[in-house]
């Protein structure tokens, strides 16, 4: 059973993530570069590949300056199916933040 101050808790909570997330969703902008893209084939229809990935921001509307937020690196099994490869995981790897 929840309280009226729990539930007020969690209204709080609520507005303070829909106005984070409006705020983020409003002013951030991001561009993905993915470079050194390499690839195994391990054989038996799996492969293993790695990317580096840079995530530029840029807080502001329209064009303006960005930074770079994050480098870091994903690693991908894959695996093939009757429809193609697949991804069986990734993990991500925080080089630079």
């Amino acid at each position: 059973m929840t309280t009226g101050t729990e539930s007020e808790r969690e209204r709080n909570k609520r507005r303070y993530q829909r106005a984070l997330f409006d705020r983020v969703a409003s002013t951030v902008r991001t561009r993905h570069i993915c470079s050194g893209m390499r690839f195994i084939d391990c054989g038996n229809g799996r492969a293993t590949g790695s990317t580096l990935l840079t995530v530029f921001m840029h807080d502001g509307e329209g064009r303006g300056p960005a930074v770079p937020a994050v480098v870091g690196e994903d690693t991908d099994e894959f695996v093939r199916t009757d429809t193609g490869w697949q991804f069986a995981s990734r993990t991500f790897e925080t080089l630079f933040a």
